[in-house]
């Protein structure tokens, strides 16, 4: 059987949410409340080839970019994609301090449009 080792010269930050009422119920969920009613958000780091490399639980109320850092803790990539949900100045300067390139585009409301690679 041979390894499979991943790639983390570019990971890919997201998320996504999964109602209540799922396997294990309540007890067995970071439950509260969001946009979509009761449920858990999923937040997940991929490497390029969309293998899950870490995960992290939390009520369906968190906000996306400060899941991230746990996620990128110890990881040295060469650029982090990431949607929207992920715009934050903190988190582009933990990327940057890991020497990685953030590839997150800024929220449709900043005055100065942030510098992004679309294509990648």
């Amino acid at each position: 059987m041979s390894e499979v080792w991943a790639n983390l010269a570019r990971v890919h930050l997201d998320f996504t949410h999964v109602p209540a009422g799922a396997v294990g119920g309540p007890e067995g969920q970071a439950q509260g409340r969001s946009w979509g009613g009761h449920g858990t958000r999923l937040h997940v780091l991929n490497d390029t080839a969309g293998r899950v490399l870490r995960v992290h639980l939390t009520s369906g109320r968190a906000s996306d970019a400060p899941q991230a850092e746990p996620l990128l803790a110890g990881l040295h990539p060469d650029h982090v994609p990431a949607d929207r949900a992920y715009a934050s100045d903190d988190l582009r300067r933990v990327i940057m301090e890991q020497g990685a390139a953030p590839v997150i585009p800024g929220c449709r409301n900043y005055q100065v449009p942030i510098d992004h690679d679309r294509v990648l």
